[in-house]
């Protein structure tokens, strides 16, 4: 009985002892080998963020005006002061992200002077002669006013996003079609839209306000999913409602090529809806791996680049795509490729930019698509 009782207790003290050295170890494998891990992300996002910082200064500084205009294009030589639209979309949507009432009150308020007309028509850039939208515009627009609703819960933004969603849909929509664009002057829409312009994450949210939407939705949705260029990882630019075919950009009969940017747009819009095509995400990832480089012009077929230019807004929305398709690392990749086209000289006044020192010439689209980027990254 004595001799059972001792080997209980060693085999008790013994199992005491291995826990101990078990916790020990496991321990210092938590202290070690997590840490430095998550020493390595916080590194990369602080790099990230850093960078993102510098390039909301230089918007604010160079881009940017008192009351939330944005220059389309900086060149003092042959510039564009006008504000786009798309650029005011842009932030507002930038501006949910950051939790940033005061950035996105401050672009709101331009947009509700300058951009909307007093029949509730989106002007697709600033100036008194503009008679005409583009949907993209419109949607993303809408979609961060209700948004700022679902975020902050102020009233004003639901009443107008209602307001003119119903005007996109009465001018816009034929047939569950959403036409690319209406010009209200002339009482005219465009019948035909690129792929990229049908905000499929939009028009699905805007089916819980207004049930309308719904056949908007699952038609957009058929279009952008059928659109891909046989064979390629491409797709289409266009589809056209009245003939159902599907058309190429209007470089590719000159020069046989595809702007790498549509493609991006399209299957981002598809991946924000949890759609992956798996043929572009292999195929980026191939071309960083054997170029380490994106070209903005690519002849579909052989997918081979038709020239040498490279974009700051392909790499900002290649890592967008790939982030939303659950590919961080490839999305690192292309942001760090974007980077070394980034302005580092800190004495020049265009520090944290995207564009040409030389010139001055810098676009909205190529800085505030990569802010939006940069962004995603936190």
């Amino acid at each position: 009985m004595k001799r059972y009782i001792s080997t209980v207790i060693c085999i008790t003290v013994f199992a005491i002892i291995l826990a101990g050295i078990i916790h020990i170890l496991g321990r210092r494998a938590h202290e070690d080998f997590p840490m430095a891990a998550s020493g390595i992300f916080l590194s990369e996002n602080n790099k990230y963020r850093d960078k993102e910082q510098d390039l909301l200064q230089f918007v604010r500084s160079c881009l940017m005006g008192p009351s939330g205009e944005v220059v389309t294009n900086s060149c003092p030589e042959n510039g564009d002061a006008s504000t786009l639209a798309e650029s005011i979309g842009i932030l507002l949507n930038y501006s949910l992200l950051n939790d940033d009432r005061s950035m996105f009150e401050k672009e709101y308020r331009y947009f509700e002077k300058e951009l909307v007309t007093k029949d509730l028509h989106i002007k697709w850039k600033s100036g008194e002669d503009v008679t005409c939208n583009a949907s993209i515009d419109d949607l993303r627009i809408i979609g961060a006013l209700f948004g700022a609703y679902e975020k902050w819960g102020d009233e004003k933004y639901f009443q107008v996003s209602l307001a003119l969603q119903q005007k996109l849909y009465d001018c816009q929509v034929k047939g569950g079609n959403l036409y690319q664009l209406y010009d209200w002057k002339y009482d005219s829409a465009k019948e035909s839209t690129p792929l990229c312009y049908l905000d499929l994450k939009t028009l699905r949210k805007l089916m819980y306000y207004n049930k309308d939407w719904e056949e908007v939705y699952e038609r957009s949705l058929a279009i952008v999913s059928g659109g891909r260029i046989e064979g390629t990882p491409f797709f289409y630019k266009y589809y056209d409602f009245k003939s159902g075919e599907y058309l190429l950009d209007e470089e590719y009969n000159e020069k046989r090529s595809i702007c790498l940017l549509y493609t991006l747009y399209t299957a981002l819009n598809l991946a924000e809806e949890y759609f992956q095509t798996d043929e572009l995400l292999s195929w980026l990832e191939k071309e960083m791996n054997d170029r380490n480089r994106l070209y903005a012009w690519y002849d579909p077929h052989s997918k081979e680049p038709v020239s040498e230019m490279e974009s700051t807004a392909v790499y900002a929305l290649a890592s967008v795509y790939a982030r939303l398709s659950g590919k961080n690392l490839l999305s690192d990749k292309f942001l760090d490729r974007m980077l070394q086209l980034m302005v580092d000289d800190r004495n020049s006044k265009y520090y944290g930019g995207f564009g040409n020192s030389e010139t001055g010439e810098f676009y909205s689209f190529d800085n505030l698509t990569a802010l939006w980027a940069l962004a995603l990254t936190r």
